[in-house]
């Protein structure tokens, strides 16, 4: 019994060492259902088909009729699908889209004071002819009119449909029969369709007014800061109109233009006119060379574009005057407009060009890339630069002048782990996608206790947006990101309105930041989050999944977090480090235990054995009185 109690103590001090040496297991907790924050609503957009109806007409703005088949007539409860029309230029802060209705706009996700910033700075105005924000389309067709304007700035036009859509939740992601993101051969077809009036007859007046030109110099670059002059032929008089602005002063592109009726005008400026020394290949980006005074025919349908030789002025700038950046159906596209006419537009990744091509005589110039060309682990750079019209127009000039514009790229997907600004993995995270132009929240998910969380195609906007990491121990605020995160350009986050409960703030993270931690799980598991694939195919847009069991099944889960874990071998080594150095150490200090104890056990035992048989234990049926004690031992 006695050996016994003593290999109990021993296996009991074994006990103890081998629970304290052993990997921690984290508490199952069920994995938090997707959500949907009612900061502003999720929206679906879809370009619509266009056409100009007012193109022979010298009306002023042109009426654009807007149609579309096939839309979601209805939402999934049975009543009618409230849709929403937005029209949108690009400018120097990417592409703004506005319904025409500031709180609309703010409610879906456009920014706030979009329609303000935009009429401030661009003069843009939109009117809806036949109809009102928002509107129904049971049959899911829709023809619509409206008239989109820009007061002399030649801006690319862009409308789109939209439409709110509901959030799909799943469950746990625990159950064998949650949603799962296998690809389908279902995808949204957006059909994304831009117009603009920058060349050809009457559509200029859209755009332009009328008459309109430029101001230029005799390097053949347009002339910022003329005050440009409008007069009446006959009377020799400045006009003077209600909502027409004369002078007008021109900006870094040089265009002027006035909005005036059928008549006989003439312009002047206050910078020098230069007709007579003119470079020949002024032709390439320029009419005729305008000389002050000369008769300008206004007549109805009819555009007149006068083009100002001039000395003097400001110094010509090289400059990016607006973009717009949108991820449309299956392609991304790009465009803009360059301050300089002819100037060489080249998309880099790095020191990688993925696309090129040259302006337009307006400067104006449209990509349209297939996703699967971008590098989502790196900002797209938008470079501008100068050719020399009076040497070689397809070539840079000598020493060049460039300007480069820097930005994310927007993906159709996302699956991966969530990590915070420091690189730690983050379980439970909340995880948000905020809109750029406004920092409002678009969706909002749960990573699982892997830290692993989904966001379908569906859910995503089509404009450039980053992600919120909060973590589990903070309570999420209704502002935006914390500083413990920088944004794409590197500035400090926004502060948010929510309460830490931990030492981990939440962190602002670009989508760069997420696909270059997820990179090598994204290359094992072969997911391309700009195209929306994995395998090769795309991506269900309406699949929802919560957990990495829900996307794998649970074997295929371990199968994922075996590919992804090299992935975390940096940050954990140490960790990995530490936990073999303590094993080691206990595990010396265990067999140094159990041989002391061993060994009091031999000793005990052989000093038993010397004595010889050892007293019947009390209790037993071998015990006996004595009336006498034992004697004691001789020699004491």
């Amino acid at each position: 019994m006695r050996r016994l109690f003593l290999y109990a103590i021993i296996l009991a001090a074994a006990g103890f060492f081998v629970h304290t040496s052993s990997a921690q297991v984290p508490t199952s907790v069920p994995t938090p259902i997707n959500t949907q924050t009612p900061e502003c609503n999720q929206v679906a957009w879809s370009c619509a088909k266009v056409q100009d109806l007012d193109e022979d007409l010298d009306r002023l703005p042109h009426r654009i009729q807007l149609t579309q088949s096939g839309l979601p007539g209805s939402d999934p409860s049975g009543l009618p699908t409230n849709f929403y029309v937005a029209c949108g230029t690009e400018t120097d802060q990417g592409f703004l889209l506005t319904t025409g209705n500031s709180s609309i706009d703010e409610k879906l996700c456009l920014g706030k004071n979009t329609y303000r910033s935009l009429q401030d700075r661009y003069g843009y105005a939109l009117n809806l002819i036949n109809t009102t924000n928002p509107f129904t389309a049971p049959n899911g067709n829709i023809d619509i009119i409206v008239k989109p304007q820009n007061d002399g700035d030649p801006r690319h036009h862009m409308c789109m449909i939209g439409w709110e859509i509901p959030v799909t939740t799943t469950g746990s992601g625990e159950s064998d029969d949650a949603d799962t993101n296998e690809a389908t051969e279902k995808s949204y077809g957006l059909e994304y369709t831009s117009f603009t009036f920058a060349e050809g007859a009457a559509q200029c007046t859209t755009v332009y007014s009328d008459p309109f030109g430029r101001t230029y110099n005799k390097q053949l670059k347009p002339v910022p800061g003329a005050k440009v002059n409008l007069f009446d032929y006959d009377l020799k008089s400045m006009i003077k109109l209600p909502g027409v602005p004369n002078p007008v002063t021109t900006e870094e592109t040089g265009i002027f233009n006035f909005n005036v009726p059928a008549g006989r005008y003439y312009l002047n400026s206050n910078l020098t006119n230069s007709v007579a020394d003119i470079h020949p290949n002024y032709t390439l980006a320029y009419t005729a060379p305008y000389a002050y005074g000369e008769l300008i025919d206004e007549k109805t349908g009819q555009v007149e574009q006068r083009d100002i030789p001039v000395n003097g002025g400001a110094t010509p700038v090289l400059k990016l005057m607006g973009y717009s950046h949108v991820r449309a159906g299956d392609y991304i596209h790009i465009q803009g407009i360059a301050s300089w006419p002819l100037t060489l537009i080249d998309l880099m990744q790095g020191n990688k060009s993925i696309a090129q091509q040259q302006s337009d005589k307006f400067g104006n110039f449209t990509f349209r890339l297939d996703p699967s060309s971008i590098d989502s682990a790196q900002q797209i750079t938008l470079k501008l630069t100068e050719v020399d019209l009076t040497v070689n127009p397809k070539v840079p000039a000598a020493q060049a002048k460039t300007v480069s514009k820097a930005f994310d790229p927007i993906p159709s997907y996302l699956e991966g782990y969530a990590y915070d600004a420091s690189g730690k993995l983050q379980p439970f995270a909340t995880v948000r996608v905020r809109m750029q132009i406004s920092d409002s929240i678009y969706f909002e998910t749960k990573a699982d206790k892997d830290a692993f969380f989904t966001v379908a195609p569906r859910n995503l906007p089509i404009l450039p947006y980053y992600l919120e990491i909060i973590p589990a121990n903070v309570l999420p605020g209704t502002g935006g990101a914390g500083t413990g995160g920088t944004g794409v350009t590197g500035a400090p986050a926004p502060t948010g309105t929510g309460t830490a409960t931990g030492t981990t703030a939440a962190a602002k993270v670009s989508v760069i930041e997420f696909a270059q931690k997820n990179q090598e799980y994204h290359q094992t598991q072969v997911i391309d989050i700009m195209s929306g694939t994995k395998n090769g195919k795309k991506v269900d847009p309406t699949a929802v999944a919560d957990s990495a069991n829900a996307v794998f099944g649970k074997s295929g889960a371990q199968k994922a977090k075996e590919a992804v874990k090299k992935g975390f071998e940096t940050a954990a080594a140490e960790a990995s480090q530490a936990r073999a150095q303590q094993s080691y150490v206990t595990l010396l200090i265990l067999v140094a235990l159990l041989i002391f104890l061993g060994s009091l056990v031999v000793v005990f035992l052989k000093k038993r054995a010397a004595k010889g048989a050892a007293l019947p234990l009390e209790g037993s049926k071998d015990v006996y009185t004595r009336e006498e004690p034992v004697s004691k031992p001789q020699g004491e």
